[in-house]
């Protein structure tokens, strides 16, 4: 059986200890979302729900905020939000939530995206960055990683599936090792030529940024086996 948690907690890094918080008006139950903080507030779009027998599935594309000083949650209804999905991924830079990508599963079609969304936390508005005619971009994929330093974010890896019209044919799934930045004052991305001893293709693994390094741990490729 599948279980989908909704609750919260806390956990207070000077105590060390751990605290289920019960908060008013919370989201329904979902998994593979993504929340920013940003001043007295949590922000968090999207994400999947299974039911136990895994029977119902259900993809979000709600937005929601929890005031840390209240532990209220309220939902934002802004114009122009992302579609529904999971397997994205969130950042903050300065003032702006960046959402890149993730994937939509109806169990009778999937779909891949890589689609950027901004959302304004001054003015409280969603916007799509298209891509410009000709410019480099990142192909679609979920389970990726994005973090910031200074005034580049910087993406790695992540899985996409092909999904065939044809019935009989197998479903291909690649998994990226590719390595990109995108400037987010121009919205222009490139690729980042790697050197050294780069990881491997993967996704699900986490990366954060320490100083001036980023930090990658784990992640799972699928080997095919002839």
């Amino acid at each position: 059986q599948t279980f989908v948690y909704g609750d919260l907690y806390r956990y207070d890094v000077e105590k060390n200890e751990w605290k289920l918080v019960s908060s008013p008006n919370s989201p329904p139950p979902r998994s593979a979302h993504q929340t920013v903080a940003w001043k007295n507030n949590v922000y968090m779009f999207g994400g999947e729900f299974t039911s136990p027998n895994q029977e119902r599935f259900h993809h979000y594309k709600d937005f929601w905020t929890l005031d840390l000083k209240t532990n209220q949650w309220e939902q934002i209804l802004a114009k122009g939000c992302p579609s529904a999905r999971s397997g994205h991924r969130m950042v903050l830079y300065k003032h702006k939530i960046v959402l890149f990508g993730g994937f939509y599963d109806t169990l009778r079609e999937v779909r891949y995206y890589n689609d950027l969304h901004v959302f304004d936390l001054d003015n409280f508005k969603w916007e799509e960055i298209k891509p410009r005619p000709g410019c480099l971009w990142p192909s679609p994929r979920s389970g990726f990683q994005l973090v910031v330093y200074q005034d580049q974010i910087y993406m790695y890896g992540g899985y996409f599936k092909e999904v065939s019209s044809d019935k009989n044919a197998s479903e291909k799934g690649t998994v990226h090792a590719d390595m990109w930045s995108l400037d987010p004052r121009t919205w222009e991305w490139n690729k980042v030529k790697k050197t050294g001893m780069p990881p491997g293709p993967r996704a699900g693994f986490s990366m954060c940024v320490h100083k001036k390094r980023a930090v990658l741990f784990g992640g799972v490729v699928d080997m095919e086996v002839e």
